[in-house]
């Protein structure tokens, strides 16, 4: 059984969300990825319904 409670994470909002005055976001266990490409998806993934203002 893996040990949570040391496990790194890392909570990802996005700069739309937060100059909004949301502080909107989730936390991810970076054990669960082995390469930036998955973590990143999965970031992408779960902001996917934003729209872009840049």
């Amino acid at each position: 059984m893996r040990n949570l409670e040391n496990a790194p994470k890392i909570y990802v909002g996005t700069y739309g969300q937060c100059n909004g005055g949301s502080l909107f976001g989730k936390w991810f266990d970076l054990t669960n990825y082995t390469e930036l490409k998955g973590f990143l998806q999965d970031c992408y993934e779960f902001h996917r319904n934003e729209l872009d203002r840049s």
